[in-house]
């Protein structure tokens, strides 16, 4: 059986694994590492191109490392940025940033999206709002018809950004009983 965490439970677990000597920065490169292995493994190819949307928190943090242990492990992978000054406060490992391509505009932003063989959500985890800045909104929705067209699998880190965790936990929570 899987336990689904409400976002306060979450939050008391990082809290308490902080007080026990864990860093933010160790517990980031363990989920990274947590989710880079899992996409290795369900990514049906080698090798390919990967595009990371990133937020501004620990979300977004997880993103660029996961980016990290997949551009070591031989993939193209670029990123987009959304209110994220930096990478200053991730803790990547040295010289893997030159092997990474940034995606500044729109139009470059839709042409990785159609040509990206996986992209992952990065953007807003477990704190993050239903509703979607603009910007956002847009980069999902042709990640969405990539998803159609292509096939291109689409993988969120945490939950996908503009779904509300508690919601659907307690959906899912909800439909176990029946």
């Amino acid at each position: 059986m899987i336990k689904l965490s409400d976002v306060e439970e979450i939050r008391t677990a990082e809290r308490a694994a902080i007080r026990a000597g864990r860093t933010e920065q160790d517990l980031m490169e363990h989920a990274a590492a947590g989710v880079a292995a899992h996409l290795l493994e369900h990514a049906g190819f080698e090798r390919g191109l990967a595009l990371f949307l990133v937020g501004p928190g620990n979300n977004g943090g997880d993103g660029l490392l996961t980016a990290a242990i997949l551009a070591e492990e031989g993939w193209d992978c670029r990123i987009w940025m959304y209110k994220r000054d930096g990478v200053a406060d991730v803790p990547l490992p040295v010289g893997v940033i030159d092997s990474m391509a940034w995606v500044g505009n729109t139009s470059d932003l839709r042409e990785t999206i159609e040509r990206a063989d996986l992209i992952v959500d990065a953007v807003f985890g477990i704190g993050g709002k239903t509703d979607l800045p603009g910007d956002v909104a847009q980069a999902f929705q042709w990640a969405h018809e990539a998803r159609i067209e292509r096939g291109t699998p689409l993988w969120a880190i945490d939950v996908p950004s503009g779904v509300d965790a508690d919601t659907v936990r307690r959906r899912i929570k909800r439909f176990a009983r029946m």
